[in-house]
């Protein structure tokens, strides 16, 4: 009996020296779960910043306020006049009624020999309610594009104005075409913000 009582003493000693700190002295105890507790937190700081850094985009997504837009049909044979030299960037926002007016009475009919003096061929302007809409224009003939395409319409970072992200594609010919939006009513500034496009065609 005293045998095995011996051997199974053995024994514990064996497992318990097979494991770092059980038969360590309490200091070392101590280190060893400081050097674990620090390894650990390493390792969770680590997940944490993948996991943000996964998480970035769909954040910023819902961060972003996007804005309805509705485009307004603008008959094919319209096209902008060249404007006065303090309007060449060819792109703005309309708050009034009246500046509206003042836009859409500045397009000719190209498919007549003499747009300019056939201004009954130029169509009534399609009724906007002002009180409910804001109008984003952009001439394709100003850009010297093709096409434009409105995008989206988001709210800045800071809050304090819109910004209108456009496609606009240039191939082998240009346009003379107002592109029309509405969005809801604002007062805000609005920022264009321009991805270009080229269409090398076939």
């Amino acid at each position: 009996m005293p045998d095995a009582t011996a051997r199974w003493r053995g024994n514990a000693n064996r497992v318990r020296n097979s494991i770092p700190f059980l038969g360590a002295p309490a200091t070392n105890r101590a280190v060893y779960f400081r050097i674990l507790a620090q390894r650990l937190k390493g390792f969770a700081l680590v997940l944490l910043g993948l996991a943000l850094l996964c998480n970035a985009p769909a954040a910023f997504a819902a961060n972003t306020e996007s804005l309805p837009f509705q485009s307004i049909n603008v008959p094919p044979e319209l096209g902008l006049r060249p404007l006065p030299e303090d309007d060449v960037h060819y792109k703005g926002v309309l708050y009034t009624r009246e500046s509206f007016l003042e836009l859409w009475e500045l397009q000719e009919n190209v498919m007549s020999d003499f747009p300019r003096l056939l201004n009954w061929l130029i169509p009534e302007p399609p009724p906007i309610d002002f009180t409910r809409h804001t109008v984003l224009w952009f001439s394709n003939r100003g850009a010297g594009a093709s096409f434009v395409e409105l995008e989206r319409v988001v709210v800045s970072e800071e809050g304090d104005a819109l910004e209108a992200h456009l496609k606009v594609v240039y191939s082998d010919f240009v346009s003379k075409k107002l592109n029309l939006w509405t969005i809801p009513k604002t007062h805000r500034p609005v920022v264009f913000r321009i991805k270009e496009v080229f269409d090398a065609g076939p």
